[in-house]
């Protein structure tokens, strides 16, 4: 990761430490992130949920080395004016695509293949997403869920669905706020 991605991850993580409303997940989660997206050489990510784009900038900067793109929504009209300058401050403004509105209200409108999805929305919503992403989920892709941890009581019924789940294997990563890693069988 060059010098300019570097300041650009250290000044969004500044920020969300002084300014309520700002979530990131932990530069370790990113290099995890990151890493999973070059070994199974992802071309088509989804992100739900982008805030200032800590995370889009750790998926983006990898997808320049697989030559793919993230597709991000986020909610809120000034979190994308804000993710859009920190990933144009970072070079990477060509390997994302942010659609501003509702995940359950554009996921339906998508028409592509995602070999990894990272999900980090409202708790509540995870499993109605879920259910409308995961046909899109390539056979063998990835579905990363954030606050598994942190948020256990909010992110419950989506755990338990997709460990029971039999087209998916899942299971916890305790790095940073907690993944549940699932995969697509």
């Amino acid at each position: 990761m060059n010098k300019k991605i570097l300041s650009v991850l250290q000044s969004i993580d500044e920020i969300s430490k002084t300014q309520g409303g700002v979530y990131n997940i932990s530069f370790q989660q990113g290099t995890f992130l990151a890493m999973l997206i070059k070994a199974i050489k992802a071309k088509n990510v989804l992100e739900l949920g982008v805030s200032h784009g800590y995370s889009t900038i750790f998926l983006a900067n990898a997808l320049s080395e697989t030559s793919g793109k993230v597709t991000a929504i986020e909610h809120s009209k000034e979190k994308v004016i804000i993710a859009t300058k920190n990933l144009a401050n970072a070079g990477l403004q060509d390997y994302v695509d942010i659609k501003h509105g509702s995940c359950l209200g554009i996921i339906p409108q998508l028409d592509q293949e995602f070999d990894l999805v990272f999900l980090d929305i409202h708790k509540d919503q995870y499993l109605d997403a879920l259910h409308l992403f995961l046909p899109m989920v390539r056979k063998q892709g990835i579905i990363m869920a954030d606050n598994i941890l942190t948020h256990k009581d909010g992110t419950k019924l989506y755990v338990n669905y997709v460990r029971n789940n039999k087209d998916l294997q899942s299971l916890l990563v305790p790095i940073g706020n907690g993944f549940e890693m699932s995969l697509k069988i």
